[in-house]
């Protein structure tokens, strides 16, 4: 890094100790990281407003937060904007803006005005599977294959599940008269006609929302159709993708907050998208703080890709697909933020109108394992997020290269295994770390950078983490972390900060970064 000197300076010696909940943290930047600064997606004053490649956003509309005190129809007014949706919950608008711009000149138009916080596209995210044309023509297979490559049965003689835990499937709705569902589907909402809400239950134009549903709790022992991984669990219907399944994040997160204020125990989405936000980010944090596990499909992107959302947000489950044969699907994305693996290819369920049929992508892999977190929650109601992490690690079939691998994670669901025994497995893996930015007042610094890199174990699986503090306390949440020393940076408005954590497992860490 270039080192200038206008004049000699007086010396000063400056000592800066910061100890808190065991966890050490300094304010001095020592190395700029090379994967450069937080999440590239996020448009705030000190940056320029570009979309990225590939990263589809729905047209003429922005996610805005404001600064406080400003006024939202004058700052919108600078593009001819108009409030489409205030998210009082969150404290964001959603806005359209005056045809004369596009998405990129009307995002930095609103950055000029100097009263916006964040600006950001209302990214779009679609849901992970396609259906097969037929059936596959291996003379013994079992149409639900899945459920024995998971040893299922083993699972179920510790337990079918409690109506009491509630799976919300945001997807495309669930068709609630379906003999395999009926029953099971006990309350819902639907987020894709104007982003509102209008609470009841949304049925299925699509199919993929009722095909993960059955995957996840489908009745069993009713002589019809199919068994499901948690058949004993109810389902909520959280509508959040239109009949075409590509939807906003601002409906998906609205849905991810609903599902929490509305008793879900999991939340399961079947879907992707390309670009990072920090609207979709605080629903998911919201969850996480609430002890909501999050499972999310890792993509059908075929190669390395660590920019999957909602599943490469920290501390979500991030699932991809693997074959019969236990291989990995072809189609499933690989990448750092993979944590499990399970059935993917040619998986056999629900469909609307008493249909059933074979679809292949990581959105069937993802309600395997949402299905089984229910039944970890049934049998351990007060299992937390790093516990429900640390029980599907340790017990998950290694595949691939020993121990966790970009392209199958830590392995395959092992049902069996996971409910295995009187108590659950000790969480000695996994930690909380929460990270505050201040300044040199000591004030919360909303919205800096974050990245945050381990520095144990070999350096090609050392995953980096790029984030940002929210609006309110200039903190980021780690949930579900591995134990280990971490590295941190922070930057924001050509002020920098650097501090180190130790993560314990089992234990919240809070660790404070100083900007200078």
């Amino acid at each position: 890094m270039k080192k200038t000197c206008c004049r000699p300076l007086p010396i000063v010696a400056i000592l800066f100790f910061l100890l808190m909940n065991g966890c050490l943290s300094s304010s001095r930047w020592q190395k700029e990281p090379a994967d450069g600064m937080g999440p590239a997606d996020i448009f705030t004053p000190e940056t320029a407003f570009n979309i990225s490649a590939g990263a589809e956003a729905v047209s003429g509309e922005l996610l805005v937060r404001l600064k406080l005190g400003a006024d939202p129809g004058r700052v919108f007014q600078a593009v001819g904007g108009k409030e489409i949706r205030y998210y009082k919950e969150l404290d964001w608008y959603r806005i359209t803006y005056d045809p004369a711009f596009d998405l990129v000149s009307a995002g930095r138009k609103l950055l000029q005005t100097g009263k916006v916080q964040v600006v950001e596209p209302n990214y779009l995210a679609e849901t992970s599977s396609e259906a097969l044309p037929e059936p596959p023509n291996d003379p013994l297979f079992n149409r639900q294959w899945g459920l024995e490559k998971i040893n299922a049965l083993a699972g179920w003689k510790e337990t079918t599940g409690s109506e009491e835990i509630i799976i919300a499937v945001l997807d495309t709705g669930i068709d609630h008269a379906h003999p395999d569902l009926e029953g099971k589907v006990i309350g819902g909402c639907d987020f894709t006609r104007g982003g509102f809400g209008e609470p009841g239950l949304p049925g299925d134009d699509s199919g993929h929302g009722t095909h993960v549903a059955g995957i996840a709790a489908a009745v069993t022992g009713n002589e019809v159709g199919i068994a499901g991984v948690a058949p004993a669990c109810r389902l909520l219907a959280v509508k959040v993708l239109p009949a075409s399944g590509s939807g906003n994040y601002a409906n998906i997160g609205s849905g991810v907050k609903w599902a929490v204020d509305n008793g879900a125990h999991v939340i399961n989405m079947s879907l992707s998208g390309t670009g990072y936000s920090r609207f979709l980010h605080e629903a998911i944090e919201y969850a996480l703080e609430k002890n909501v596990p999050v499972v999310a499909a890792a993509g059908n992107r075929h190669k390395y890709y660590d920019n999957s959302y909602p599943a490469a947000y920290p501390g979500v489950i991030a699932v991809g697909a693997v074959k019969s044969d236990k291989t990995k699907a072809r189609f499933s994305t690989e990448g750092g933020h993979l944590f499990l693996a399970a059935p993917g290819q040619a998986v056999y369920s629900t469909l609307p109108g008493g249909r059933y049929d074979f679809w292949r992508g990581t959105s069937m892999a993802t309600p395997f394992v949402s299905g089984a977190v229910a039944l970890l929650k049934s049998k351990w109601p007060d299992l937390d997020i790093s516990g429900v992490h640390a029980q599907l690690r340790k017990t998950a079939e290694d595949l691939a290269a020993p121990g966790w691998d970009q392209a199958t994670g830590w392995g395959l669901l092992d049902l069996g295994r996971a409910l295995a025994g009187e108590e659950p497995q000790v969480n000695d893996v996994y930690g909380t770390l929460v990270v505050s930015v201040v300044d040199q007042e000591e004030k919360a610094v909303p919205y800096a950078r974050i990245l945050l890199r381990g520095e144990d174990g070999p350096a090609g699986r050392r995953r980096a983490l790029n984030t940002m503090a929210n609006q309110e306390e200039g903190k980021a949440l780690f949930a579900a972390l591995p134990a280990g020393t971490y590295r941190i940076w922070a930057a924001k408005n050509n002020l920098q900060g650097e501090g180190r954590a130790v993560v314990t497992a089992g234990e919240t860490c809070a660790v404070r970064v100083t900007l200078r």
